[in-house]
């Protein structure tokens, strides 16, 4: 048996998208996460 290998790899990244993410996507998550008493867990 061998791991499956991704289809797809990232070589650069979307800085705006990212930046999005980070500065309000994210802190809404864990805003409604600590509303809910919830915990966030990461995939990767």
């Amino acid at each position: 048996m061998t791991c499956w290998r991704p289809t797809k790899k990232a070589y650069f990244q979307d800085n705006v998208k990212l930046n999005a993410f980070m500065h309000e996507t994210y802190p809404a998550i864990v805003k409604e996460a600590k509303q809910e008493d919830a915990v966030i867990y990461r995939g990767g």
